[in-house]
């Protein structure tokens, strides 16, 4: 933090001050800030903390210069904590509803600036919006001509591209009575924005901003500033993940989860039956209720490429069939190696009318996850196979699976027996316990029916 020292006996009004300063203070008090919880982060002397805080939010102003803290506490009756804002932050998991950072990310490298988003992004509430304001990455060529900013570079070892270069220039107050040494790093945009995109912050707006008419009149030292931007302010949200927005549709719609089959779908309910030497041959399908709700799962989520480990008859595969079929980009592809089942499981897709939405693989699990061809992200699996096999079935699908891709991996609470009885299975057991610590995925467990568990691949 090289730049204590000057913030510690700053020089009179800056051009930040005029520049970009107002127009932060102007973005914050657009969103309703009564009663909203507020971190300043980086507050230095308190001034924009106090701004926002007599707009009736709770603004809590953080910094890593104990002087500024100390002069902010003695100007203004605030929340004001000396602390470094490079490591992890004492704040619980959504504190937040509103962050903004003015000018500290000049401060820090890429790697500083991957963890600080992180922290901000754990600490801010879904919805909860982030304020960045920055050096403008091209000011390095061009504003810096200004007559506030001297360049002490070298301009031809200078790239706007490299990560991580710092700069040296000399910074006049707006009067031009006083100047200082200033060192910082100068970040492209892009690598500032996907720095936060890659933390899974949405980019609400970007701006690059130029002083108003007002300003110019009074400070004529700005005009250079009116044709190349010398400061940028980014807002980022955090959105609801697509966890969180599915947890919230289930719970709603989960009422949906049980209805009445039509004639021709109660055909497939519970067992499907096949002539075969005028016997009946039955096999188990998944309980009605999970059926149901994995076809709202895949309305839910809008999934395009499902696969299916175990279709058996086709019951649970019609049910997630009926949720696409009017979708003409998305499809079902199944498994399946019993050929009894595969011909009952074709007969059905074909009187249900929905054969042209599924494609049957007849091979085992482990040979189709090995040689998986379809050039897209599988974005919903159903799991209903050799259970001994799930973790290794597991491992190899995160990696076809898209981001947010979804997992549910049915009997994870006990397994039917041939005999009508349910068991508990020690490696199903096993295998939920690792799921549910697994820290690549988020995981919830439903204890209906067989017992199911819902995995989304972060």
């Amino acid at each position: 933090m090289e730049n204590i020292n000057f913030w510690n006996k700053k020089i009179n009004l800056l051009r930040s001050d005029i520049i970009v300063t107002p127009e932060l203070i102007k973005l914050l008090k657009n969103e309703d800030l009564c009663g909203k919880k507020v971190l300043d982060f980086g507050c230095g002397d308190g001034t924009i903390t106090n701004e926002i805080q007599s707009c009736g939010a709770d603004v809590t102003g953080i910094d890593i210069n104990e002087d500024l803290i100390n002069l902010a506490k003695t100007n203004y009756d605030c929340n004001f904590i000396d602390l470094d804002g490079r490591k992890n932050l004492p704040f619980e998991n959504e504190s937040f509803d509103i962050i903004y950072s003015s000018l500290v990310f000049l401060e820090f490298d890429e790697k500083t600036i991957k963890n600080i988003y992180s922290e901000l992004f754990r600490i801010l509430k879904k919805n909860g919006k982030l304020f960045i304001t920055n050096i403008h990455g091209c000011s390095l060529y061009f504003t810096l001509k200004s007559t506030l900013v001297t360049n002490l570079d070298d301009k031809k070892k200078l790239s706007y591209f490299k990560k991580n270069q710092k700069n040296n220039i000399l910074l006049h107050d707006i009067n031009m009575k006083n100047s200082v040494n200033l060192q910082y790093y100068n970040h492209n945009l892009s690598s500032l924005i996907n720095l936060g995109i890659d933390k899974n912050f949405i980019l609400n707006k970007f701006k690059e901003v130029k002083p108003n008419t007002n300003n110019l009149k009074l400070f004529s030292k700005l005009n250079t500033e009116t044709k190349v931007p010398s400061y940028i302010i980014l807002e980022f949200e955090k959105q609801k993940s697509t966890y969180d927005y599915v947890l919230e549709k289930i719970e709603n719609l989960e009422r949906n989860w049980v209805y009445e089959l039509s004639e021709k779908e109660n055909k497939f309910h519970s067992f499907g039956r096949v002539p075969e030497d005028g016997n009946s041959v039955g096999f188990w399908s998944v309980p009605k209720r999970t059926a149901n709700f994995l076809k709202t799962m895949i309305e839910v989520t809008n999934s395009k490429v499902i696969l299916e480990l175990g279709t058996s008859v086709g019951y649970s595969t019609l049910h997630m069939a009926k949720a696409i079929e009017h979708n003409e980009h998305a499809h079902i592809f199944g498994t399946e190696i019993l050929s009894k089942k595969i011909k009952l499981a074709k007969n059905n897709f074909k009187c249900a009318g929905l054969n042209n939405k599924i494609t049957l693989f007849e091979k085992d699990i482990k040979y189709v996850l090995d040689n998986w061809n379809i050039n897209k992200k599988i974005n919903f699996v159903f799991m209903d196979a050799d259970k001994e096999n799930y973790n290794l079935y597991f491992e190899t699908l995160l990696s076809l699976i898209s981001k947010n891709g979804i997992i549910v991996v049915d009997n994870v609470g006990r397994v039917l027996m041939t005999d009508g009885s349910y068991v508990d299975c020690e490696y199903m057991n096993k295998f939920k316990s690792k799921i549910l610590s697994d820290k690549r995925v988020f995981s919830k467990y439903y204890d209906f029916d067989n017992g199911i568990l819902l995995i989304f691949k972060k």
